[in-house]
């Protein structure tokens, strides 16, 4: 048997369709709103079991069908070849160990699993930008995202979404292979390295975790113009990568969490521009566990009341990580204790419970 055939076996079409976060239960055969172009009116997605297996058609906007490949390559926006590790890896097999969302407490990230990382991708040159980026600037592998799911404690369907949504791209950053966060604005960026460990001190630069890309507007709120929706405001880039995963996969409403970041505690200014973006938005903010954090959302509620907005937050102080250490940011809540887990879902309670 094949590793297609073993996959569809072990993850068949209704049961991937719940883990891609795009139905809340295994769909049965029949027609259904489609998921992929988020249909609110009609049932153009159909599926049905065909030869021991399952096939599915949008006879909508879509205009295409397949199977679990097939609806792989269409949603992430993968060619075949990815498509197949991606599935594999969902599945897994392939010596691939399997991501488990942390809804009801399980860890979201299985340290058994390990990606090497892949020295010279295969580069998709982005768009130009205002600002400085690498010239090697370009969209990820499936290996790349997954590194970056492996060092985020996020399943890898977060990554590989982000990166079709241009919020996650790679690129050589001050001569190591990085990833790096930006969104469709192009006004700010900041890079991490795909090993882990800190970039080095250079010039007036010290040692550091990230390195924000010259010519960066730090007022800009990553992410802002992604949706038009509640707002899930987070600091730094981890914690931006772990709020797309909670908005995406944990939590799915006819009016989506849009996750927002500000690359810094210390930022005390909006950009003009963003000001009016968030003006009348409901913004529901998770600052860090420390002093700092904690100031720094009581700034930012301040700039956003007075464009009006509903502002609230949620407090991670109290939830504990499953190696038994306490939850410091939002990203390391993709990885707490089962006694937390209802504390968790309150995320997105219709009150947020600080400021």
């Amino acid at each position: 048997m094949n590793s297609i055939a073993t996959c569809k076996q072990r993850l068949p079409l209704p049961e991937l369709l719940v883990r891609l976060g795009l139905f809340d239960q295994a769909p049965k055969a029949g027609n259904h709103k489609c998921p992929l172009h988020h249909e609110r009116n009609g049932a153009s997605f159909g599926m049905d079991p065909k030869n021991e297996g399952w096939v599915w058609i949008c006879r909508g906007k879509c205009a295409t069908g397949g199977d679990e490949l097939s609806l792989l390559e269409t949603f992430l926006g993968l060619d075949t070849k990815a498509a197949i590790r991606a599935y594999e890896h969902l599945a897994g097999i392939g010596g691939l160990a399997s991501f488990s969302p942390p809804c009801g407490g399980a860890n979201a990230f299985s340290p058994a699993y390990h990606r090497p990382l892949i020295p010279n991708p295969a580069p998709v040159i982005l768009k130009p930008m205002p600002i400085e980026l690498p010239h090697d600037l370009h969209k990820g592998s499936f290996e790349e995202c997954a590194t970056v799911s492996q060092l985020r404690a996020v399943p890898v369907e977060t990554t590989l979404l982000m990166s079709k949504a241009g919020l996650l791209a790679f690129a050589k950053v001050a001569g190591f292979h990085s990833w790096i966060v930006l969104d469709d604005t192009r006004l700010i960026a900041e890079a991490r390295r795909m090993d882990g460990a800190l970039y080095p001190q250079w010039g007036s630069l010290a040692e550091r975790k990230t390195h924000t890309l010259k010519g960066s507007h730090k007022s800009w709120p990553l992410g802002l113009t992604q949706g038009t929706g509640p707002i899930l405001l987070v600091e730094g880039s981890g914690d931006f990568v772990a709020a797309n995963y909670f908005c995406a996969f944990t939590h799915r409403t006819p009016s989506p969490w849009t996750p927002v970041a500000m690359l810094g505690a210390s930022i005390k200014q909006l950009d003009p521009e963003a000001a009016e973006l968030f003006a009348g938005r409901h913004v529901r903010i998770v600052p860090h566990v420390d002093a700092a954090g904690k100031k720094a959302a009581t700034q930012w509620a301040n700039l956003l009341t007075k464009q009006n907005c509903d502002v609230d937050g949620f407090d991670l102080s109290g939830l504990t990580k499953t190696d038994g250490n306490p939850v410091k940011d939002l990203n390391d809540a993709t990885s707490f204790t089962a006694t937390h887990g209802d504390a968790l879902r309150q995320l997105f309670s219709p009150t947020g419970g600080i400021l």
